[in-house]
């Protein structure tokens, strides 16, 4: 079935009608679907919402078949391990995509933040997916770093990989522990770029040092 309802926008009085459809789905109030993660965890929601937020949805939540007397619709999200990352793609939905609802995004792991971003790409949730992308790049340390870049690898993220590259080479001891975590092996692109610019960076110094020397070294001549 192809039905073009276009990009779902937030009028004057949508924000109220989403809040209290939100109230409705946490309280369990007509749901007549439910989002199924790793084929053990449900999320509730309302088909109508769902399928109404973007297409991939609306074709998914169309593919499964009603069942029971309720007419319950079960959509498996593939790929996914934590309901926390389908309960926060529900909330996007329900939110209208507003601001409130992206202050309230705070995934506790990154694997979370990860299944998010799976998510929004396949079902080309922007709002969301800018969510993900920003609180990959914010909070950084010398632990998560590395799971962070594999995510950048993961989703082809250039803009946030570059900005942890360079975060890398400026903080030596983040790069010590970077080159003795057995899990940069895994990403050879990652090792690739970060050993041209410690080259460049290392290349540059000792031909700035060479280019002093020989300025020691030869003196000028007279009437130079």
């Amino acid at each position: 079935m192809e039905l073009d309802l276009g990009p779902m926008t937030v009028g004057p009085n949508s924000g109220a009608a989403l809040e209290r459809l939100g109230a409705l789905r946490r309280a369990g109030v007509l749901c007549d679907v439910e989002l199924v993660v790793a084929g053990r965890w449900t999320v509730a929601a309302h088909a109508l919402v769902i399928a109404a937020a973007a297409a991939p949805l609306r074709e998914l939540v169309l593919a499964a078949p009603p069942s029971g007397v309720q007419g319950l619709r079960r959509v498996p999200l593939e790929g996914v391990t934590s309901a926390e990352a389908a309960e926060a793609l529900v909330e996007f939905i329900y939110g209208g995509g507003t601001a409130a609802a992206a202050s309230s995004y705070q995934p506790a792991t990154d694997s979370i933040n990860r299944d998010v971003l799976l998510l929004a790409q396949r079902f080309q949730l922007k709002g969301l997916e800018v969510q993900a992308r920003w609180h990959l790049a914010s909070g950084v340390t010398e632990c998560n770093a590395l799971g962070r870049l594999a995510i950048c690898e993961e989703f082809e993220i250039a803009d946030v990989r570059e900005m942890l590259l360079s975060r890398l080479i400026a903080n030596p001891p983040w790069l010590f522990r970077l080159a003795t975590d057995r899990g940069i092996e895994t990403l050879p692109l990652v090792m690739r770029d970060l050993l041209l610019r410690i080259l460049v960076m290392v290349g540059g110094r000792q031909q700035g040092t060479a280019c002093d020397g020989d300025a020691r070294d030869h003196p000028k001549k007279a009437g130079e």
